[in-house]
């Protein structure tokens, strides 16, 4: 019933809006495992999935003082495997003043909350200024040197330090979506380069409790036509730079199976790395197709039927190789940032915006498939 009409939109679109999802995150300490040093550091047993929600204080709640307190940790009564925030570099040559960014600052009171001990942070962070990125390639092509020229060595060896000292392990997903084919962040001639540059300077520093995380934009489009496939070894930095491979995921009918066939070759867990129902508005219990201002009011079920359960059931049915999945549970429709952009207007992603999503959200992430924080779960 859902699928026809949005199968018609070249999907390239979709992830031009990723363009200034920045936020905060979240790291692991002394106390816990050495994740470089291990083959697959913080991978769950096969069979298990870290299910993580974020990626913001707004989604994420909890912080009452600050205004945030109706969000995921607030409203679902089961706590999530982890906690999926945002960041990005400072200008070039900085050599101080890192722990005042702002998406520091917000890391460090979530890794405070007691309620996150035993958990994971997902962190992700880009090196290209997003909004830079809409220039043109010349912009790109400059903070990608600009690495390369050592110019951000002083933060990568802060970044390093501040994750080690931390006690909750970390997604470090690196340059994430690098393959956005609308709203350009990387180039093939140097992302690969820049990207081994960060990672050897970080574990040079003997960086502990970081698991690297190395995801893409998903091109796999049409899953009626042949796929939109991209060149993996243009972009890949290695298996010893990747711990992880991961991509988002906006539909449950198109994965990046690129990704998914070279993680199964290389024995890498996977994260869905950004997943959200865009077609859905939950508090109104309707259904609209991308590019579209005429809703189809569902019940519940319904809409449930529409895009979790086939996302639940992907997420099973891959579970060999799936190790985590971060849901997005934001309202676009009423977000300052997203609100006005075509794919995010009618948008409502909160599962506790209607209780019968609620209600079976709760069951259906109660399940043994996902793991539960557990007391000294990442302890040495």
């Amino acid at each position: 019933m859902f699928g026809p009409m949005r199968k018609l939109i070249p999907l390239t679109v979709v992830f031009a809006f990723a363009y200034a999802v920045l936020g905060p995150l979240g790291c692991g300490d002394s106390s816990m495992q050495s994740a470089p040093a291990i083959e697959h550091p913080f991978r769950p047993p096969t069979g298990s999935i870290y299910l993580l929600a974020g990626q913001d204080s707004e989604q994420l709640g909890a912080m009452p003082r600050a205004g945030f307190a109706d969000g995921y940790l607030d409203r679902v009564p089961v706590r999530p495997s982890g906690i999926s925030l945002y960041g990005g570099f400072p200008e070039p040559n900085a050599s101080e003043g890192f722990d005042s960014l702002a998406w520091v600052q917000t890391a460090n009171d979530y890794i405070a909350l007691g309620t996150l001990d035993d958990t994971i942070f997902h962190f992700s962070i880009n090196w290209v200024n997003e909004g830079q990125a809409i220039a043109g390639t010349d912009e790109v092509l400059a903070a990608e040197q600009a690495v390369l020229e050592g110019e951000h060595d002083a933060f990568i060896d802060w970044l390093a330090d501040w994750c080690s000292a931390q006690r909750l392990p970390i997604l470090l997903r690196l340059g994430y979506e690098f393959n956005r084919p609308v709203q350009v962040l990387f180039t093939e001639e140097r992302y690969a380069s820049a990207y081994r540059y960060i990672v050897d300077r970080m574990l040079a520093r003997d960086v502990q409790g970081v698991a690297f995380v190395w995801a893409s934009a998903n091109l796999t489009f049409n899953p009626d036509g042949p796929p939109e496939l991209w060149d993996f070894d243009a972009w890949y930095p290695g298996d010893d730079y990747a711990d992880w491979f991961g991509f988002s995921m906006w539909f449950p009918d198109v994965p990046d199976t690129v990704m998914l066939d070279e993680a199964r070759a290389r024995d890498k867990p996977v994260l869905l790395a950004e997943t959200t129902p865009l077609e859905f508005n939950v508090g109104e219990r309707s259904y609209y197709p991308l590019f579209t201002t005429q809703g189809q009011m569902l019940d519940a079920d319904a809409i449930w039927e529409a895009w979790w359960q086939p996302m639940f059931d992907f997420v099973e049915q891959n579970a060999d190789i799936i190790g985590g999945w971060h849901y997005i549970a934001n309202d676009w429709a009423l977000d300052p940032l997203w609100g006005s952009n075509p794919l995010f207007q009618n948008s409502d992603a909160r599962v506790w915006a209607d209780d019968g999503i609620l209600e079976r959200w709760t069951e259906a992430a109660s399940r043994s498939l996902f793991v539960k924080p557990v007391p000294g779960r990442f302890a040495r």
